[in-house]
């Protein structure tokens, strides 16, 4: 079993890309961040994903969990997580949680290690990852990962994991209730391993898919989903980041297949795009808030684009 991909659920995903916000709202900061000049998101202006990374980053001066919810197969989504890490950086060390098998993690630490080459690259691609075409195995994710490389290469003090779990344990999947809350467990006890190893000055970031990142009225009851990767870290106050646009085309697996999915978003809120709006705030718990852009773009899958 190479991980779970059941379109069965795609669909709820669909359906909550399409679903209207709804209305909800420590440890210390970092010593020479004060937090008390950072407005939350949804009242920031922003102009550009660089902008709005900048306004997340801020906000989140009390907080050691940042988790972005996409729709596979964006650009968006990983150039924002780009800049999450690039405005991260210079004041908290960062580990970046990636929603790759654990098996993943040697050849993932390998091009980390390497200097980025055609040749380095072209071995990385070999990797059972990229041979998958559900949206995560992008040209967008590879220019993410490149970027860590990069990075770190330029001393960051920035780590990368991956937080999908291998799926060998029949026992375990079973015990868990089935793939896909085995997966949520899987990857929220990942998740938390990292946080565990943070102190205040650490930034944990979570790039997942939307599914996983749901919460409130993106996850009710009568869905009868289980608790979401959020859920399951609630207690560690993460801030949570959707993407979302007015028009929107992803390379993902739907129904129909492996393909570029088009659709126009009817819930659009008003005013000048991009745009945060706050989806649930609660002092002691998660904090949503929805990144409206005018357009998000499909990244193709890595294996194909490139030789």
């Amino acid at each position: 079993m190479t991980g779970f991909n059941s379109r069965k659920w795609l669909a709820t995903l669909t359906l909550m890309v399409l679903t209207a916000p709804s209305s909800h709202a420590a440890k210390r900061p970092p010593a020479d961040i004060d937090s008390r000049h950072c407005a939350p998101a949804s009242a920031a202006k922003v102009t550009s994903l660089s902008q709005a990374a900048k306004a997340v980053v801020c906000a989140v001066t009390d907080r050691r969990l940042l988790i972005v919810g996409e729709v596979h197969g964006s650009n968006e989504a990983p150039d924002l997580v780009a800049s999450l890490v690039r405005e991260a950086l210079p004041t908290r060390t960062v580990r970046l949680g990636l929603e790759m098998q654990g098996s993943e993690q040697a050849p993932l630490d390998a091009y980390l290690q390497s200097a980025g080459s055609a040749a380095d690259q072209a071995m990385f691609l070999k990797s059972p990852f990229w041979s998958m075409q559900d949206g995560r195995s992008s040209t967008a994710m590879l220019r993410l990962i490149d970027t860590a490389r990069a990075l770190r290469a330029e001393g960051a003090k920035l780590e990368v994991f991956a937080m999908e779990p291998d799926y060998g344990d029949q026992a375990a999947i079973a015990s868990a209730g089935g793939p896909q809350k085995f997966k949520e467990s899987s990857m929220a006890q990942a998740i938390q391993r990292a946080v565990d190893k943070s102190d205040s000055r650490q930034l944990v970031i979570a790039l997942m898919g939307n599914f996983h990142a749901r919460y409130g009225s993106d996850n009710p009851p009568s869905l009868k989903l289980g608790p979401s990767v959020v859920d399951r870290l609630a207690s560690e106050r993460p801030y949570v980041v959707l993407p979302f646009a007015r028009t929107n085309a992803t390379w993902n697996c739907q129904q129909d297949g492996c393909a570029v999915h088009t659709y126009t978003s009817t819930n659009v809120p008003k005013g000048n795009l991009p745009q945060f709006v706050s989806d649930s705030a609660e002092p002691k718990g998660p904090a949503v808030v929805r990144l409206w852009l005018s357009t998000i773009t499909a990244a193709l899958p890595a294996g194909k684009a490139t030789p």
